[in-house]
């Protein structure tokens, strides 16, 4: 047991007294088997993965994917395990008395800590908060991990309603009880900005699921057309209608390849209707969703894949991208432009249709050459970045102990 371990095994002034675990309440809109999710379902799935010693944990998600009314499992309501000493209660959100004795059931189990994986899920993160400013859920810390819905370009989307309730949730000063999750430095600034300067948040990054070395294909053999790919949900965020745009001026020859699920329907269309326009020398085809487990197999196929998003937190798909030799072609809004540029790819700024052209044409112009040499770039720099990722804290560990020393301050404080 590590020595953060050590510290939250013994919790003798806490309401789990001595050598009882600490009991973690991980409330996640999306969880497997969940698909549709992204990035951060892959994230919570490696960080249950790595639970130390000295931890009891719940998951509490809904019973649905997104898209979908289907339940995920005929045990809504019931704690299903997951794990060893991790277990999963899959809410019908729609119904109220569902997910009120939900709630009353984590009530019961009086939680140390509450992690929420998101800042506005209506019924996952703000419903929760309120339950919490009420007291009604009492934990001893409540530690938020926004998952980049503070970037500014996610914050431009639904920008009104979002900023409504930003400002009633800083009146209302909900935040003074909040210690927040960041995986980068950019995400502490977007925090800040956003919310208070003067927020406490533990940075970490957050977990994946990948090998320490990087899987490099062969060159492939020459080809007349650049193949380029995007995975992601197919909704404005993601900034797949700027790729598309950009192909419409581009003079080099490109199959474009796009797989996501098509959670915003008119996004989608809007999307179609942009590659319907393209000329005879650039080819966009829609997949549709694919399978978590299968994007690396097939991201190893194309030259480059593209990610114009508007902002991300972390970026799993590009750490897949990376892990297995693809170049990344990159917007300015993710944790990851120092690995990209290291890595033989293009970070494109500014994140325009013009941009993209011209960072895609010059791509091309390297030629099959230029590609491979890429490809190693592009492995080395995942490599470099794994090297120093994997001997990071777990964030329970880092939670329990900002809970206990926050506790410790109070006592001196208020003394008993």
């Amino acid at each position: 047991m590590s020595e953060i371990g050590e510290l939250v095994g013994f919790m003798s002034d806490g309401a789990n007294g001595p050598g009882q675990r600490c009991r973690i309440l991980v409330v996640a809109p999306n969880f497997p088997p969940a698909q549709h999710g992204g990035g951060p379902i892959r994230s919570i799935t490696a960080m249950l993965n790595r639970v130390p010693d000295g931890f009891e944990t719940t998951v509490f998600t809904r019973n649905t994917d997104i898209g979908s009314a289907a339940p995920l499992t005929d045990r809504a309501g019931e704690l299903v395990e997951w794990a060893p000493g991790i277990v999963v209660r899959y809410v019908t959100t729609r119904s109220p008395k569902s997910f009120t004795n939900a709630v009353l059931d984590v009530h019961r189990a009086k939680p140390d800590i509450i992690f929420l994986n998101s800042f506005l899920d209506p019924i996952l993160a703000i419903v929760f908060q309120l339950l919490i400013a009420v007291k009604l859920l009492q934990p001893r810390l409540l530690l938020l991990a926004p998952r980049g819905e503070f970037s500014e370009g996610a914050l431009s989307l639904k920008s009104r309603k979002k900023a409504v309730y930003i400002r009633a949730y800083k009146a209302l000063r909900l935040y003074k009880s909040v210690v927040w999750m960041a995986s980068s430095e950019n995400e502490v600034a977007d925090i800040r900005r956003t919310i208070d300067a003067t927020a406490r948040i533990i940075v970490r990054q957050v977990d994946v699921d990948l090998p320490a070395r990087a899987a490099v294909p062969p060159a492939r053999d020459p080809c007349q057309r650049l193949r380029l790919v995007h995975f992601g949900r197919c909704v404005p965020k993601k900034g797949l209608d700027i790729a598309l745009e950009a192909l419409k001026t581009v003079e080099a020859p490109v199959e474009f390849d796009i797989f996501g699920n098509d959670e915003d329907r008119s996004y989608t269309y809007k999307c179609k209707e942009i590659a319907a326009e393209l000329p005879e020398r650039s080819r966009a085809r829609f997949f549709g969703h694919i399978d978590a487990d299968s994007v690396r197999d097939t991201v190893r196929m194309y030259d480059a894949a593209l990610f114009p998003t508007l902002g991300e937190n972390f970026g799993h798909v590009i750490a897949e991208s990376l892990s297995v030799g693809c170049p990344v072609m990159v917007s300015d809004t993710t944790p990851w432009s120092e690995t990209v540029r290291r890595g033989g790819g293009f970070v494109v700024e500014p994140n325009t249709p013009q941009s993209w052209a011209k960072a895609i044409d010059d791509y091309f112009r390297v030629g099959p050459t230029g590609w491979a040499d890429a490809r190693s770039r592009a492995a080395a720099a995942y490599e470099d970045w794994f090297g120093q990722t994997v001997n990071q804290p777990h964030i329970f560990e880092l939670a329990a102990k900002e809970m206990l020393e926050l506790e410790q301050n109070a006592a001196k404080v208020w003394p008993h």
